[in-house]
């Protein structure tokens, strides 16, 4: 056993090597984009600094502000930054207006990211990814070791905010591995692992909504990859699952309170969409929930920081203007996706971007981890694919056949 452990050991410092002498080759932008994303599995405060760092050295810089400020619906991401500040000194609302600059600096991150991005840079990102989410999960194991004996109602959250951001972060990676383990022919060794090690690091977080994502995910995912007995197999596995949990609850972790939670869920979301009337069409920038339900009553249930449903959330925040400013460069974005598609575009990242939305949609029910920092910066490091298509020419490659 000792001489596996050891073997595992010399492979994963192997592979680190391998990954620190393809950063030393790569250009500047190709380093902040690595070292931004391994920020993430820091501490949760330094993944947040790490993109406001390379956000502020992009606007510094004439050519990628320039890159930036070209990309095609950009014009609406500024938009609706822009008007969240507005609405949120309108109101006063401190937090809001923090928000605001910070929603903003995620854009230029995410831009940065679509500019610079291309396939093999995207499939480093990923390795890097995967190989990290490893060691978080052996750090969530640990934490599970220590603590649970002292208290049975622990959930490991690793390195991040709170056991749901951790949950939705081993969320996207799942889907990650699944891609990876698609279409890459070597390593697929090292993506099983990682896939492995997340489903037990998101079990250890007792997060229920998350399973809802990841299962979503993966039958659209699935479904695009034409892998139709997969899809039956993935179905029937959840509805083995829930009829599990429902026949021994304490077989699966927090199921026998799936009851009372969607009750406070109830009561969470008519508490916020009696905010709502306030607020329909400009919203009142972030925690909007939080400051328009604090007064209402001392229930602790309904005093949250957020309405725990991310399409009332963005109501609530955003409102219906700022939601469309949203729409517009999602909308283009996704056509212009799908436009390469049909000239030629063989790669397929479009499939796993589709599988992190729907999870996003799906997991956005019940909660709104998506609006965290770290979340959300994983979030638009996988989106940042959509640069790969940026870069696509359907003349080029007619040119140069393979």
């Amino acid at each position: 056993m000792m001489s596996k452990i050891i073997g595992l050991a010399e492979a994963f410092l192997l592979c680190l090597s391998k990954a620190l002498r393809q950063l030393k080759k790569m250009d500047t932008c190709g380093k902040i984009a690595v070292i931004t994303t391994a920020m993430l599995f820091l501490p949760f405060f330094l993944g947040g600094l790490g993109v406001v760092v390379a956000s502020v050295y992009v606007l510094t810089r004439r050519e990628l502000r320039t890159k930036i400020f070209s990309v095609r619906w950009s014009i609406f991401l500024f938009l609706f930054s822009a008007l969240t500040l507005v609405v949120s000194v309108c109101y006063l609302n401190w937090r809001g207006i923090v928000g605001a600059v910070g929603i903003f600096l995620l854009f230029v991150y995410a831009l940065f990211m679509r500019v610079v991005m291309n396939e093999r840079l995207y499939h480093y990102l990923m390795k890097v990814i995967c190989g990290l989410s490893i060691v978080s999960a052996l750090y969530a194991m640990t934490q599970l070791w220590h603590i649970l004996p002292l208290n049975p109602l622990y959930r490991g959250y690793s390195t991040f905010f709170n056991p749901n951001y951790y949950a939705t972060i081993a969320e996207f990676i799942i889907f990650v591995c699944f891609y990876q383990l698609f279409f890459v022919k070597k390593g697929r060794a090292f993506y099983l692992t990682a896939l492995l090690f997340n489903v037990v690091g998101l079990a250890s977080t007792g997060c229920r909504s998350a399973w809802m994502g990841v299962v979503a995910g993966l039958i659209v995912m699935l479904f695009l990859l034409k892998r139709y007995r997969l899809v039956l197999g993935i179905i029937g596995f959840a509805l083995a699952v829930l009829a599990a949990g429902y026949l021994w609850p304490d077989l699966i972790p927090r199921f026998d309170s799936v009851g009372a939670s969607a009750i406070d869920r109830f009561r969470i979301w008519e508490s916020g969409l009696w905010a709502l009337e306030d607020c329909l069409w400009f919203g009142k920038g972030l925690y909007t929930y939080y400051y328009s339900c604090l007064h209402q009553t001392v229930d602790f249930m309904v005093n949250k920081p957020h309405s725990h449903n991310l399409y009332l959330d963005f109501l609530l925040n955003f409102g219906i203007i700022g939601c469309s400013l949203l729409m517009v460069y999602l909308t283009g974005t996704v056509g212009g996706i799908l436009k390469k598609v049909r000239q030629g575009c063989k790669n397929k990242v479009w499939i796993l971007m589709a599988g992190v939305f729907v999870s996003i949609l799906a997991h956005g029910i019940m909660d709104v981890t998506i609006l965290g920092v770290e979340t959300s910066i994983m979030m638009l490091v996988l989106f940042s694919g959509v640069g790969i298509y940026d870069r696509y020419h359907p003349q080029e490659a007619l040119a140069h056949p393979r």
